[in-house]
């Protein structure tokens, strides 16, 4: 059995309204080895997640077009996508917002 030499970097998808907090995350996300996608909005993201299926994704809730919420949701009706881990990035600071 031939052992694997390359590493296979995993995949982030980013997906934050918010130019200068997608390139933070770039940075950094780039800096440790990994593949980074970004979006810039709900719909934009979910085609990117549909094209490069990550390993996680970093999603904020508050933007336009399809919001974060709604990206979820559609995450979680579609039987291959809705495996992928999903870390919430939100500026969000009260409670009753998630119930």
């Amino acid at each position: 059995m031939e052992s694997k030499d390359v590493w296979e970097k995993k995949k982030v998808c980013i997906i934050d309204d918010d130019a200068n907090i997608r390139e933070i995350y770039l940075t950094k996300f780039n800096q440790e080895g990994f593949d980074v996608s970004l979006a810039m909005n709900g719909e934009e993201g979910l085609k990117v997640i549909r094209e490069t299926k990550p390993d996680i994704i970093l999603l904020d809730l508050q933007m336009p077009i399809m919001s974060g919420v709604e990206v979820l949701d559609a995450l979680h009706k579609d039987l291959e996508l809705s495996k992928i881990p999903v870390i919430v990035l939100t500026n969000i600071d009260h409670e009753d917002a998630f119930r």
